[in-house]
């Protein structure tokens, strides 16, 4: 966790000394760069959500055809059926 908070301070400060507009306050650069943060932060989380939502679907796409496959085969070879070549 603090990793992260000097990752999000680190972030203020650079985006402070290359982005400075000089149209703009001191403070009003800093609450600029905190809504990129902000940004960034929830771009990443709805990125995350997103993949894992994508991965879970598709394995349960896998388990439902593995499903259907394995009861498809079942129904071939019951006990007594005869397999003809």
């Amino acid at each position: 966790m603090i990793l992260v908070l000097l990752l999000c301070a680190f972030y203020i400060r650079n985006y402070f000394r290359a982005g400075n507009e000089e149209t703009v306050t001191k403070t009003g650069n800093i609450l600029i760069s905190l809504s990129f943060l902000q940004y960034r932060f929830l771009r990443n989380f709805m990125v995350t959500a997103m993949s894992v939502a994508a991965i879970t679907l598709f394995i349960t796409f896998l388990f439902i055809v593995l499903t259907l496959n394995a009861d498809l085969l079942k129904g071939f070879f019951q006990a007594g059926a005869k397999i003809h070549y």
